[in-house]
């Protein structure tokens, strides 16, 4: 295959690579390098048919809340083609770890279990705890607690029978508009993202659990949300050098089980059209193994997203990615027909058989590190206690308490005021199925009642609608607060014009402090604020609000330091 800009067999990037870097001492090598010729991985590696072993390489995707025909889909897809693992979305507990068991019990090869909850199962299981967003981690200034909480994750994914979670994300979040990371970044500094990601994956590894760098080579400077288009970043290798990559390079220092690479298109490495990262030898092959010595798993972002899809059709996105690199197809349109095309690709010498062996021998590696291979699945019993522990519950309310930043100007509040608590409507259901980002984000207004009880006076309004009037301003101190806000950047966080009219008249009318409860950026397209006392609470969790209100009465001090700016 030539791709255009290659000189001399190599791509042209190379050339700027030697510039670039001084090559470093040899990294650590992934948590289950030692497990690559353990007896059990070589007597199952020698048990598989070709075919066998590019299922091992799918990875499926399964939901608990969906009836039997999905689940008698899944089962059997693993009978019949003994796929490699599933990763769960949407559900219960309970209903998971039920259809994991029934899952295990199909395949004669344990599966790999894995999930995306990069602050906690709640990010997709109901009646489940959820961590705070990374935004807010960024916050944090004890890196000990973001160590605890990966740690706590992590056990907390071992009592679910998984094994992987693909997290942390340690994108650097150079764009304010970024559509699609935003929130899930720890901030826009380099050295703060390695710091907080390095401790949020030992405390996962440390439980037992696989962790996944993501979004190589960085997604934190796009503009394009990939589930639905396939985004450009056009930095240099220069720019890529100082400011996205270091955080891939050392966590694969720290000995990282997993990168993730991004569906987003990087002309400096790769610049053939609709081709992204996932897709890319250059990147995935020649950066990713080559340069950073990465011998841990490679596990392509979802192959059901529109940044692959709508340029390539099933089969020849499988087929891309497993001739880029990467050891774990996840989340393949059609099961069949990437086999097939694998099958067929194989035969025509296109993949090479020593590649694939090598491929399968990871996957099968990790399982043995998680021990998948002799864990049994756990029982239901006392599933919901384990789950909600009250170490946990407090490590929650811990984070987001250390979370908590002072903009430009702090204050001491009054002991008695009036709180005027502004809410827009919470938006409607996530767009993609995948999701529940505004679960649990807004529900009720533990602040106001708080403060309510303590002797302060609590209004409680909407903004958004044309004609819904605003409360008379309060006589003496009056505290703003902001609620409701949607977590991605796109449609300026859920907020109409309407709105974003009605809430700067707020801030223009002379509140003694702001209580901002989500995402800094919606500051880009507030006036008025600038001046003003305010805290950065990152979003609308009851522990959050309870934490703002240990503030404001005095009962508590704001510790954390604001890890991102919007100029």
């Amino acid at each position: 295959m030539v791709i255009p800009g290659q000189q001399d067999g190599l791509p042209k990037f190379f050339s700027q690579f030697r510039q670039a870097f001084t090559l470093s001492p040899p990294p650590v090598r992934p948590v289950f390098a030692d497990f690559l010729f353990d007896p059990w991985v070589e007597s199952t590696l020698a048990q598989l048919s070709p075919r066998q072993q590019m299922a091992q390489l799918l990875h499926l995707a399964g939901w608990s809340n969906r009836g039997p025909e999905h689940e008698n889909e899944l089962l059997q897809l693993i009978e019949a083609h003994g796929i490699g693992g599933i990763i769960f979305f949407q559900g219960t507990p309970e209903r998971q770890l039920d259809l994991t068991r029934r899952y295990q019990a199909a395949s004669q090869v344990p599966l790999l279990i894995s999930i995306d909850a990069e602050w906690g199962l709640g990010m997709r299981l109901d009646n489940s705890l959820s961590f705070p967003h990374q935004i807010a981690l960024g916050a944090v200034k004890n890196d000990q607690l973001l160590y605890d909480m990966g740690r706590d994750l992590g056990q907390q994914c071992r009592r679910m029978g998984i094994h992987m979670n693909f997290a942390p994300c340690v994108d650097v979040n150079v764009e304010p508009a970024n559509p699609v990371i935003g929130f899930r970044s720890f901030g826009q500094d380099p050295a703060l993202v390695i710091r907080k990601a390095r401790a949020y994956m030992e405390g996962l590894q440390d439980a037992g659990v696989l962790a996944v760098a993501k979004h190589f080579p960085g997604h934190g400077d796009t503009a394009v949300d990939s589930h639905f288009d396939l985004p450009t970043l056009s930095q240099s290798v220069e720019r890529m050098a100082n400011v996205e990559w270091p955080p891939f390079e050392a966590l694969i220092k720290a000995g990282v089980a997993a990168v993730m690479p991004g569906h987003l298109r990087v002309p400096a490495l790769d610049d053939r059209p609709n081709i992204g990262a996932t897709l890319s030898e250059p990147v995935v092959t020649q950066l990713l193994r080559g340069r950073f010595d990465f011998e841990g798993l490679v596990v392509t972002d979802a192959l059901d997203m529109k940044g692959v899809t709508k340029h390539h059709p099933p089969g020849e996105i499988e087929l891309m990615a497993f001739q880029a690199g990467s050891d774990i197809l996840l989340f393949p349109s059609d099961v069949r027909i990437a086999l097939l095309r694998l099958e067929r690709a194989l035969e025509r010498g296109e993949i090479d058989l020593g590649q694939l062996r090598a491929r399968c021998r990871r996957v099968l590696a990790a399982k043995r590190w998680a021990d998948a291979h002799t864990d049994p699945v756990p029982t239901s019993v006392r599933l919901h206690e384990d789950l909600h522990r009250p170490e946990s519950v407090a490590l929650i309310q811990d984070l987001h308490a250390a979370s908590l930043a002072w903009g430009e100007r702090s204050t001491i509040f009054p002991e008695r005021g009036k709180l005027l608590a502004c809410q827009l409507p919470l938006g409607g259901a996530d767009e993609l199925k995948h999701h529940q980002l505004s679960k649990g984000l807004g529900s009720g207004l533990p602040l106001a009642e708080s403060l309510a009880a303590r002797g302060w006076e609590v209004e409680v309004f909407r903004v958004g609608a044309e004609e819904k009037s605003l409360p008379p301003v309060p006589e003496g101190p009056w505290v703003l607060s902001l609620h409701g806000f949607q977590v991605k950047a796109r449609d300026k966080f859920g907020m109409g014009e309407e709105a974003i009219e009605q809430i700067n008249r707020l801030l223009a009318s002379g509140p003694s402090a702001v209580l901002l409860f989500g995402s800094p950026f919606i500051l880009r397209h507030l006036t008025g604020w600038e001046d003003l006392p305010l805290i950065h609470a990152f979003q609308g969790a009851a522990s959050a609000q309870h934490a703002v209100a240990a503030v404001v009465l005095g009962l508590a001090e704001v510790r954390g330091t604001l890890s991102v700016s919007w100029d």
